[in-house]
């Protein structure tokens, strides 16, 4: 009786282990992969609008959630209005940089003169720099008060508080889709994967 208790112990798992492999490697077997889009915050804010409902389709691109833009925008024209600013100051310390410049061969001129014309124009034009990417930066958040969908599925786990404050990173729900694999990774598919 021992015998055979122990013959069954060890051939259960060999013949299991041989059975997955067998399956696993069949070639007829329908392949597929499990996505997952989590949905993150990429900015914080509070919560305006839910675009879709729990378990609706969406296509890449969609928004499924956005955040309060507002204060950004204004944001946006103040860095906007700076860079204008920055950039007329660029103006004048260009022009007068030349004017030193066309005197600068005279008795008119010192060297002292030209060589602070030249750090108040290399001044302006670092102003302008980094007005431009106070501007970019906050294109940037503004786009990512948009929670948009990178895969087509289906949308789980939303939240239902318009209102709610947000923080960067916070997991706000998610994408899921099963697809086949060939399209999405060309046979390189192990089952689940998360995007991003």
């Amino acid at each position: 009786m021992e015998r055979i208790d122990y013959t069954i112990k060890t051939l259960v798992p060999i013949l299991g282990g041989a059975l997955i492999l067998i399956l696993w490697t069949n070639p007829s077997r329908a392949e597929s992969c499990f996505l997952r889009q989590e949905l993150t915050s990429r900015t914080s804010g509070i919560l305006a609008s839910v675009e879709k409902s729990e378990n609706s389709p969406v296509s890449p691109g969609d928004v499924i959630l956005t955040l309060d833009d507002r204060i950004l925008v204004v944001g946006l024209k103040e860095a906007e209005a700076a860079l204008l600013m920055a950039r007329s100051q660029e103006n004048l310390a260009k022009d007068a940089f030349d004017r030193v410049a066309s005197l600068k061969g005279g008795d008119s001129v010192s060297k002292q003169q030209v060589v602070e014309s030249n750090l108040r124009l290399a001044q302006a034009r670092a102003g302008v720099a980094q007005a431009m990417a106070v501007v970019e930066r906050l294109k940037i958040q503004i786009a990512d008060t948009k929670i948009k969908a990178e895969i087509a599925g289906v949308v789980r786990g939303l939240p239902r508080v318009k209102g709610l404050f947000v923080q960067f990173g916070q997991f706000l729900g998610y994408v899921e889709t099963t697809a086949d694999v060939n399209q999405i990774q060309k046979g390189n598919c192990s089952g689940s994967e998360k995007i991003r």
